[in-house]
């Protein structure tokens, strides 16, 4: 009798318990289009694995690295029919279930994260990232790169960059998303007004005003030279330096 289904009801994670428990041997088929997979079971345990085309049957990736494609699978059927003749075929998947589960998790979890925070469109607003220690060990950046990051502090979206260089969106995008991933800039969010509200002191009249003291210097006397210093953009210099690249281009 076959088992099936869809991942939204029993996922992977859950299909590869059961297999286990039993232990089973069989075949587990999924089905995405314009995709689906095989996946090889022997007593409990995932063999070999592929995820093909599904109208052409090109293997697009196959063993591990297709089991672990597969966590991110959310909206597949599937079916499993047992088989014994799986026991002879060659095996090459050799890690063990539970580590394929933890690393196919770990891995949806990333692309999920990167998929939330990092999706660009051309009203996306960036702006430098605060320089950090690591700054200091310099980053090799191509000509196109150096181009969209000297645009980052003068143009207020990703559109307008486009204008300015006269690159495709699509390239912009493209090379915006390689400048976040190195750390060199940042999506820029607006903060709402209830976490204004929730972030802004209230106005108090301090409370040496209220008592008059002759003696005491000015208050713009008392700012240190620290003081003042940490004030500046921290992306200022690095600005400065980047227009001066770009200028020697």
């Amino acid at each position: 009798m076959a088992l099936e289904g869809s991942v939204q009801d029993m996922s992977l994670v859950d299909l590869l318990h059961v297999f286990r428990m039993g232990p089973k041997t069989g075949v587990l088929l999924l089905n995405k289009p314009p995709e689906r997979a095989i996946v090889y079971v022997a007593n409990g345990n995932p063999v070999d694995a592929a995820v093909l085309h599904a109208t052409t049957a090109h293997i697009l990736i196959e063993a591990e690295t297709a089991i672990l494609e597969l966590f991110s699978w959310d909206d597949a059927t599937f079916v499993f029919n047992a088989d014994n003749k799986i026991l002879s075929r060659p095996q090459r998947i050799f890690r063990d279930t539970e580590e394929l589960i933890i690393e196919g998790v770990r891995q949806r979890s990333q692309k999920t994260e990167c998929s939330t925070e990092n999706q660009l469109t051309l009203d996306s607003r960036l702006v430098m990232a605060t320089l950090s220690a690591q700054s200091n060990q310099g980053v090799n950046l191509n000509l196109d790169q150096w181009r969209i990051l000297s645009q980052i502090s003068i143009c207020s979206t990703l559109r307008e960059v486009c204008t300015n260089v006269s690159v495709s969106a699509e390239e912009v995008l493209r090379i915006a998303s390689e400048l976040i991933a190195i750390g060199l800039i940042e999506v820029h969010t607006e903060p709402s007004i209830h976490s204004m509200a929730m972030h802004t002191p209230p106005i108090r009249q301090p409370v040496a005003s209220l008592v008059p003291q002759a003696a005491d210097p000015p208050p713009q006397r008392r700012l240190s030279a620290t003081a003042v210093g940490s004030t500046a953009h921290p992306g200022k210099s690095l600005m400065n330096a980047i227009m001066r690249r770009v200028r020697g281009l």
